[in-house]
């Protein structure tokens, strides 16, 4: 989803945030009724306060999974190969640690703050790194993973459809090009097709199907199954009230158009 530098996160970013907030809350809620229902069990209180505080380890992955879905976004199109490889580790690292000590830090300030008692910054940064070090490199591993491959899907840009410009009209020994912005419509000559410009009709070897698909439908539309148009030569059209309508064309000539082609012909002639 990427074409230039940055464009990742331009494009991305509400989505990113999103998921990373919602993984973010269910995986507290999911925390706090298990330590709910693990003192409900073995018969000792629960204190929500503290279940949060500590379920706050959660609460830190959003903003560190987000800015780690900006940098990848940003700089991991400048690396290839081993190069991209030992960015994204060492991203994977950088997230992992950043995360561990804003949480003993967070925690720490937090007890210090609001509850009576309180841990060091250092014993909570001990316990952090012993039990939640690998819970990290897997959570970053993952996010990393998931953004890598965003970014790595670049948007495939529709194929530019090349519409006939000129249509080669053979007769006999002799081939005519027959420019299609003279052409006033197509109407079906089985087995033939028939263009008719302002001075005169062309047989040309085609079914009105196949041209049809090699028309622009900008300015080719079908008004019937046997009739193409040119929506730039119409001058008018008039219903016959019972719902099919006669079409003007600017040389004066009248073409009907069937109802059922009638919405996608008035969603062009405005």
């Amino acid at each position: 989803m990427v074409s230039s530098e940055g464009d990742f996160w331009a494009s991305q970013r509400w989505k990113i945030v999103k998921v990373a907030g919602q993984l973010m809350v269910f995986a507290v809620l999911l925390r706090l009724i298990q330590d709910y229902l693990h003192a409900y069990i073995n018969d000792y209180h629960f204190y929500f306060s503290e279940s949060i505080l500590h379920k706050g380890f959660w609460f830190v992955f959003f903003p560190v999974s987000v800015l780690q879905g900006y940098v990848i976004g940003k700089f991991s199109n400048t690396f290839s190969g081993k190069l991209k490889f030992a960015f994204l580790t060492v991203l994977i690292t950088l997230a992992t640690l950043v995360h561990l000590v804003s949480f003993a830090f967070i925690i720490s300030t937090a007890y210090s703050i609001f509850l009576n008692h309180s841990y060091s910054f250092i014993n909570l940064l001990r316990y952090a790194f012993s039990e939640d070090t690998y819970l990290c490199l897997l959570i970053y591993g993952i996010s990393t993973l998931v953004f890598s491959r965003l970014n790595a899907e670049k948007p495939k840009a529709p194929s530019a459809q090349r519409y006939l410009t000129v249509v080669m009209v053979g007769s006999g020994a002799k081939t005519t090009a027959v420019n299609v912005n003279d052409i006033f419509y197509v109407s079906s000559a089985s087995p033939y097709v028939a263009l008719h410009t302002a001075t005169r009709k062309f047989l040309h070897s085609e079914t009105l199907k196949v041209l049809g698909q090699q028309l622009n439908p900008v300015q080719f539309v079908r008004i019937h199954k046997s009739t193409i148009v040119n929506i730039k030569e119409v001058e008018s059209y008039q219903s016959r009230l019972n719902g099919d309508y006669d079409i003007t064309l600017k040389n004066g000539e009248v073409v009907r158009m069937s109802r059922n082609y009638s919405t996608s012909f008035k969603s062009l002639f405005k």
